[in-house]
């Protein structure tokens, strides 16, 4: 068996065909073709919509020339469904960009491709926090969910996507950098066309790796492909103090060293040149990646997260137990497949 068929086995088919299909969003692997025909059609699209490809894979497919008529109006669907999901997101960034001044979108971006999301997650101000609200409710938006304990609050407007308003980034009642990095040179990019701000590269990357680690166990393949375009910019020595002061740098650590790992597996290299991985030996990898019990373990305990854990019992015994944490996704173009 030649290395790239070997590499292939810890695929399923379906997965493989997706990884192909993206690689114009970064670069080529060196896993062999995979033929749409060879493939199961509903699974594949399971499997994109789980990791938040599915629009993308479907413009992707349209560009096929030899595909039937079944496919091209099954993907033409899903296209026609998204163009509705992103006129509501198109909206509600304009409502952002009209009535906040002073904002930073995080955990939105990923990349310079039509991306549909839940919501749109908006930093502010703690000062401005309460304005702002008060600001949207009188625009007839519903308050759709609250927590005051993280300062946060998801706002809804029918025709749109809602706005996810937050006046500090955490999860488990903790943080996970200063907050003051978050806001300090914004970077001005496009999301599905329009205009946005978001944090510069260091507290971008420290706010998606704390994310995936503490709040959905797991991380989307379009997740891992932006960060292995955001993370060789970083400054490492930087990003490790700010997990160090917060208590969470060993997870830190072991995060990256995965990420270089799966990079060093897809394309025969490291992400990050300085940060020579301990390379992970992969028996079965699959998309979205759940963290190993042990990692998250011990991320736990690193971060000294004893009592948290015990409110969400349920998930974590199932997760720990099966290593299951597929079933908590919630995806964010389910309403377009």
């Amino acid at each position: 068996m030649t290395n790239n068929n070997r590499k292939s086995s810890l695929f399923d088919k379906e997965t493989i065909f997706l990884i192909k299909l993206t690689e114009g969003l970064y670069r080529q692997t060196e896993l062999p073709e995979a033929g749409i025909d060879s493939i199961d059609i509903e699974k594949f699209i399971k499997i994109s919509l789980s990791n938040n490809l599915l629009y993308y894979s479907a413009e992707e497919i349209l560009k096929r020339p030899a595909l039937s008529e079944q496919l091209r109006d099954r993907f033409q669907g899903v296209i026609s469904s998204g163009k509705n999901a992103l006129q509501e997101i198109s909206k509600s960034i304009n409502e952002v960009k009209a009535h906040i001044s002073d904002y930073a979108i995080i955990k939105t971006y990923r990349g310079d491709f039509m991306r549909i999301g839940n919501d749109i997650d908006v930093l502010v101000r703690e000062g401005d926090f309460d304005k702002i609200e008060k600001k949207f409710l009188a625009r007839d938006y519903q308050i759709e969910s609250n927590s005051r304990e993280e300062k946060s609050v998801g706002l809804l407007r029918a025709g749109q996507k809602k706005i996810h308003l937050h006046a500090a980034v955490s999860w488990c009642r903790s943080s996970f950098l200063d907050k003051e990095l978050i806001v300090a040179n914004l970077r001005r990019v496009s999301y599905n066309s329009n205009e946005i701000f978001i944090p510069e590269v260091n507290a971008d990357a420290l706010i998606y790796l704390a994310h995936i680690n503490f709040e959905p166990l797991l991380f989307t393949y379009a997740e891992l492909l932006y960060l292995f375009r955001l993370l060789p910019e970083v400054d490492l020595g930087f990003i490790f103090n700010q997990a160090s002061k917060f208590h969470w740098s060993n997870t830190l650590h072991r995060t990256i060293n995965l990420i270089n790992s799966l990079h060093y597996f897809l394309y025969g290299v490291e992400c990050i040149k300085k940060e020579r991985p301990k390379l992970i030996t992969f028996k079965r990898i699959r998309f979205p990646y759940v963290f190993s019990r042990l990692h998250l373990i011990r991320a736990c305990m690193e971060k000294g997260l004893f009592f948290y854990p015990l409110k969400r019992i349920s998930k974590v015994m199932n997760i720990l137990i099966n290593h299951d944490a597929y079933k908590y996704i919630d995806a964010p173009e389910r309403g377009i497949a």
